[in-house]
Parts: structure tokens; sequence; C-alpha cells
């Protein structure tokens, strides 16, 4: 999934959550079978959108291996929306699990509502 897209920042504010924004690249060959005629970024890709982010921030790696609630309540058409927003609100408990709460989203436009876990690998 090399340069699937590109990170352009990661901010953390004074919550402790992490605010990013993405761009995607529309040329990337994902797009050749989902869809050709009408690219859409698969939801799997959002979910890992936002892992990449949490482990770039934390430099450390991760894997889901739980996910309590994942709502794809919109379409992202990268054709249209070539860069969205990404909202975490993570905390690491005392097992080490990183517990994840996150959204994609462009304006007032919610793509992805997302919480799970995640452990370090």
């Amino acid at each position: 999934m090399d340069n699937f897209f590109v990170i352009k920042n990661i901010d953390a504010d004074d919550n402790g959550d992490l605010n990013s924004r993405i761009k995607f690249n529309l040329s990337h060959k994902i797009f050749l079978g989902h869809f050709p005629e009408n690219p859409i970024v698969p939801g799997v890709m959002s979910i890992n959108l936002v892992k990449q982010i949490l482990s770039k921030y934390l430099k450390k790696e991760l894997m889901l291996i739980k996910g309590n609630n994942i709502k794809f309540t919109a379409v992202i058409k990268p054709d249209v929306y070539c860069e969205v927003d990404v909202n975490i609100n993570f905390k690491i408990d005392i097992n080490k699990l990183c517990n994840v709460k996150a959204l994609i989203f462009s304006g007032e436009l919610i793509f992805l509502k997302f919480a799970g876990v995640f452990k370090f690998v």
C-alpha cells in the first residue's frame, strides 16, 4: 500500500487528540480495481489510514485486534475529496493496548466513525 496516501501533518491538541490531514494518490493502482470509472477508498484502507497515522505519531508498529464500532457513513471519492481530515483520540491502557476513537471527515461530512483496539507489534 505504499504511497496510497501522504500524511500532510499530525498535530496533537490540548485534549490529547491527534488531528491530521492526508492526501490520496489518485493514480494509485488500488483505484484501478476499486473502481476503474468511479474510484472510491476501500473501507479497510480507511481503517488502515487511522492505524498508519497513529503508528507514525507513536513511532511504533500497530496491529488492529478489535473493532468495537466501525461505521462507514459516506463514501470517500478521492477525485472529489483528494484531501481529508482525521481526528484520533487514543489512550494506552495498563495492558499496553491502544484504545482508539477516530473520525475521517471533510468539513461537516463524516466518512468513518471508528472505535477499536490496537496492540503494539
